[in-house]
């Protein structure tokens, strides 16, 4: 009795009403939806300019945005040609039918047709329109709600559901004839109420989309997804500008001295624009060489291979360091001796020497900078590029529920980009490519084999003194086992700044050794302590409201 008083009472009720929502739509092979709406709607006595119909168009599905693209036409009020707007709020189209100079009262038959070619979701073994009738976005109630459709084969399955939003109730009826089916409600529908279907077609009633077709979809609903195309365009450009490496002489020759005087880690620095752990452990060899320290090993020397034994090892106090030393050095020798011990081993230094070595990261950074080698300090410049791409995740978050979740993945690719390619923009000066190229000539000497050694007409004789010496700048280099190379079955004394039984040593296992250093030192002290719309079926989970169409309306 209360269901039959309410469906009665909604023309009492509400002094506005939809008497009539009739819809008559065709869907062709070519996956073209064509619809003529008609809505006879009943004002009463209120004085109205007409009415709107809100029309979801942009919808979120599989992680992206789809858009109906829909095409309104032939707009008439009671058989006559009326003013008529369409704009866009949100993800709605919205069609305002009437005059704003007039007004008019009682009941009206509205007409509208609209297109799109992008209502049918494809699954593996049917395609489907799922479809919301009138949309459960109307605050007023629709008497009579009605939705035939002449399709381009008979379905194999139809499903219908109506009432408020996520409703499963099927107070609906299916009439079939052939390709035509004829859905309508059962009742009348109140204010947020509507009508929704969903027909499967077999796959061979409508035509199947090309890979190309869905590309060209998929872009033009989303062209954020070009984000990090257009990332790496931009980027390189600008790379371009301001991070392209000037070209020094042109040329790489052998250099048989330390070019510029420089230290092993500033050669190395400017070559790979950072200071490496390598050129870390290079710098502590160097200092070790040039009598602030020594290395003391314990065992026998360094072999290859997956059972060997490193030998242990000891950084012992020589002496305080003084001005002869640059602050990045300095900043190294504190971060093995800042506790005053005179003996330090680098597994006591876990998680408490990586400050040092930061700060000596920077002062090498900011002497190469000093000495007019690069513009800006190429730490900042990367830090301000990894600072962009941070802004270009976090804006991905931000807008990620306007563009669907892939266009975090854009977002994400995008600061990759910019990471990748900002990490090269930190540029030389003119007088830094000069150097940095008789940084490679003299890595080129310490790098070739004996034979090709030999082959340099003007190469110094080799030295045991020498392999001591320009040990420290093979390790910042990678090359010291190549370096012991050139001085294979030639007799090498230990390194006055080395302590050990070296009796069965030679230049090859001293070269080992350095490994020795370089693992003990990373793994303790360069490290800081570690701390429709959604794709699916309509007929799995399908109710009220779901599908395309929909939206609602009102009088204005």
């Amino acid at each position: 009795m209360f269901i039959a008083i309410c469906l009665f009472a909604f023309p009492v009720l509400a002094a506005e009403q939809i008497q009539d929502f009739s819809v008559q739509a065709t869907l062709s092979y070519d996956r073209v939806l064509s619809i003529t709406e008609t809505i006879r709607y009943s004002f009463d006595d209120a004085e109205r300019h007409g009415i709107y119909r809100m029309i979801p168009e942009v919808y979120a599905r599989n992680g992206a945005r789809y858009k109906l693209n829909l095409k309104i036409s032939d707009v008439k009020m009671d058989g006559y040609a009326i003013p008529w707007a369409v704009t866009h709020e949100g993800n709605d189209l919205k069609l305002k039918i009437g005059d704003p100079e007039k007004t008019m009262t009682g009941s009206h038959v509205f007409l509208f047709t609209y297109t799109t070619a992008k209502a049918i979701n494809d699954f593996a073994d049917s395609r489907e329109l799922y479809w919301n009738v009138n949309g459960n976005g109307w605050d007023v109630p629709s008497l009579k709600t009605l939705f035939t459709l002449s399709g381009p084969a008979a379905p194999d399955k139809v499903v219908c559901y109506a009432g408020y939003f996520g409703s499963t109730e099927s107070e609906c009826v299916i009439k079939q004839a052939g390709s035509t089916v004829t859905i309508s409600a059962s009742r009348a529908l109140g204010p947020s109420e509507g009508l929704t279907f969903v027909i499967a077609y077999p796959l061979s009633a409508l035509r199947e989309l090309t890979t190309e077709e869905k590309l060209k979809q998929f872009f033009l609903d989303n062209v954020w997804a070009i984000l990090p195309l257009l990332t790496a365009f931009v980027m390189l450009l600008v790379w371009r500008k301001w991070g392209k490496e000037p070209v020094g002489r042109g040329t790489v020759v052998a250099q048989y001295e330390e070019p510029r005087k420089l230290p092993p880690a500033l050669m190395a620095g400017l070559m790979e624009q950072t200071l490496s752990g390598r050129a870390v452990s290079a710098t502590i060899l160097d200092l070790a060489r040039r009598g602030y320290l020594k290395i003391r090993f314990e065992g026998e020397p360094q072999k290859k291979g997956w059972f060997a034994k490193s030998p242990k090892i000891t950084f012992v106090k020589v002496k305080e360091p003084d001005a002869e030393l640059a602050v990045f050095e300095q900043d190294v020798w504190k971060s093995i001796f800042k506790s005053g011990e005179t003996e330090v081993k680098p597994e006591d230094l876990v998680g408490k020497a990586y400050r040092e070595i930061g700060n000596a990261k920077h002062s090498a950074e900011k002497e190469l900078r000093d000495r007019k080698f690069f513009g800006m300090t190429p730490s900042i410049v990367r830090a301000l590029w990894i600072g962009a791409a941070v802004g270009m995740f976090t804006q991905g978050i931000v807008l990620v529920g306007v563009f669907g979740g892939l266009y975090i993945v854009a977002s994400i690719l995008s600061a990759i980009v910019m990471i990748i390619i900002g990490w090269q923009m930190p540029q030389m000066t003119k007088e830094g490519a000069i150097v940095k190229e008789e940084c490679e000539g003299f890595k080129l000497f310490l790098s070739v084999t004996e034979k090709a050694r030999l082959a340099f007409t003007d190469a110094p004789e080799r030295r045991p003194d020498q392999f001591a010496r320009f040990l420290p700048a093979a390790v910042a280099f990678g090359v010291e086992e190549k370096w012991a190379g050139q001085f294979a079955g030639l007799e090498i004394k230990p390194p006055s700044y080395m302590e050990g039984n070296f009796a069965a040593w030679n230049a090859l296992s001293f070269a080992h050794s350095m490994s020795t250093i370089h693992s003990a030192s990373s793994a303790s002290m360069y490290s800081a302590p570690s701390s429709a719309g959604h794709g699916g079926s309509g007929f799995s989970g399908g109710g009220s409201g779901g599908g395309f169409g929909g939206g609602g309306g009102g009088s204005w």
